[in-house]
C-alpha cells in the first residue's frame, strides 16, 4: 500500500516560505496536530490506532534518536526544524532541553 504525503491536511497549499513558515507555527502551535505529522511522516495512518501506536513508539525510541518524550513532548524535534543551526547548535538545543525541559528562545526563531 502508498500513502501520499497530503500537505494541505496541514496548511500547506503551495511550496512557498511562507507556506514552510505557516506549517512550522502550526506544528509548534499544536502537539495532536504535530503527533499526526510525524506518524504520516513516518509513512503510517494516523486515524488508525495501531499504526499511529507503532509510529509513536518508534519516535520514543533510541534508534530514531529519541525526538519524542514519553510524554509525548516534542521539543527535541522543535530543535531539528530550526533555521539552519549548525550539528553544535543542535545539540546545544537538545542539552538544554535535558536540564530545562523546554526549547531555548533563541531556537525558536521562524
Amino acid at each position: 500500500m502508498f500513502r501520499i504525503f497530503d500537505f494541505r491536511r496541514f496548511g500547506v497549499w503551495d511550496l512557498t516560505l511562507e507556506s514552510m513558515q505557516r506549517l512550522k507555527a502550526n506544528l509548534k502551535a499544536d502537539n495532536k496536530l504535530f503527533l499526526k505529522y510525524l506518524v504520516m511522516k513516518r509513512g503510517f495512518d494516523p486515524e488508525d490506532p495501531v499504526e499511529y501506536n507503532k509510529a509513536i513508539e518508534l519516535y520514543q525510541k533510541k534508534i530514531y534518536s529519541p525526538v519524542l518524550t514519553p510524554d509525548l513532548k516534542s521539543d527535541r524535534y522543535m530543535c531539528q526544524i530550526s533555521a539552519s543551526i549548525t550539528p553544535g547548535e543542535l545539540m546545544s538545543c537538545i542539552d538544554a532541553i535535558k536540564s530545562t525541559n523546554e526549547v531555548p528562545k533563541n531556537f525558536l526563531k521562524d
